[in-house]
């Protein structure tokens, strides 16, 4: 029996799927704007991309499993995922992300080396680097970013604290769990962001978490930036408590040309890249093969996301 899905990820990127999936019995449909015409099959599954038009009600009659594209829901139209089936592409880029993490750490802890000049090495106190050995890190979040993150900082003798929603998770070896963020943020030279966005992380780094770091804190944000506040961190970055910020995402995203995050002396900015790898977008297709037939068999399906809780 052929099973029909829709496609809201583009032409481009459909065909992409269309030529990977290879297999006859599958159908895979653009769907373009307006509802489907009469007597147009209708799809079971649903492809989807963030940020796309709502999708007409008409062409979702049929569906029973949705699956993204991204590792999480913000971004969809409201009501699309009652009472279906949800995956997506949780945990595929965080070992890349977690690469980015440690990049951004190091470059701060380490500060520019290089020199295109013979050296005074009298110089060299100035700009003498610290170490990652020296360091606590604090994670938010302890999912598949957040312990790929443990995992490559713990060799460097760094202390790893965390807290995640849920702290009867499987543990990180080596990592300590504290029970809130207010025990979290004073205890940390670096606080990384590695939470979904949903309604309760919204603004979750706001003025008031912001008071009571460490001062000199270096703030790294791998996840979405409204868990930031930004007001608030502008504030803190103006008057030394933040140290550094490091941002591949932001709010509002994308940044608009002059906007003081593009021009501050304290932030680096990276253009929500921080997951991109060669062969991302082969796993991305992997992953939406590997559950259509899962799907189509009855099977269980993988990076399951539990649209209620929104991760």
């Amino acid at each position: 029996m052929t099973t029909v899905v829709g496609s809201t990820v583009g032409a481009a990127r459909t065909q992409r799927y269309a030529e990977a999936l290879g297999d006859t019995d599958v159908r895979l449909l653009d769907i373009v704007a307006g509802p489907p015409a009469p007597g147009a099959p209708l799809p079971t599954v649903l492809l989807a991309a963030p940020r796309r038009p709502a999708v007409d009600p008409g062409w979702l009659t049929d569906v029973r499993w949705i699956h993204l594209v991204s590792a999480g829901i913000d971004g969809y139209p409201p009501g699309l995922f009652s009472g279906r089936l949800v995956t997506g592409a949780k945990g595929i880029a965080a070992p890349q992300l977690a690469e980015w993490v440690v990049h951004a750490l190091l470059t701060e802890v380490k500060g520019d080396l290089w020199v295109d000049r013979p050296y005074d090495i009298t110089e060299w106190p100035a700009r003498r680097p610290r170490q990652l050995a020296d360091a606590t890190v604090g994670l938010v979040g302890l999912g598949e970013i957040g312990s790929n993150v443990a995992r490559r900082l713990l060799p460097f003798g760094t202390t790893v604290l965390a807290v995640r929603r849920n702290a009867y998770a499987g543990p990180v070896p080596g990592v300590r769990l504290l029970a809130s963020l207010d025990d979290l943020i004073p205890e940390v030279d670096a606080l990384v962001l590695a939470a979904p966005a949903t309604a309760q992380t919204r603004h979750l780094i706001d003025d008031a978490a912001l008071r009571s770091v460490r001062p000199g804190v270096h703030l790294v944000n791998v996840a979405r930036g409204d868990l930031v506040d930004t007001d608030a961190l502008r504030t803190a970055l103006d008057d030394g408590r933040i140290r550094a910020a490091t941002l591949d995402v932001t709010d509002p995203e994308p940044l608009p040309p002059g906007h003081w995050l593009w021009h501050h002396p304290r932030v680096r900015i990276s253009p929500h890249v921080a997951a991109w790898a060669p062969g991302h977008d082969d796993a991305q297709v992997a992953r939406f093969r590997d559950n259509l037939d899962r799907f189509r068999r009855g099977g269980a399906l993988t990076g399951v996301i539990d649209h209620t809780v929104g991760y």
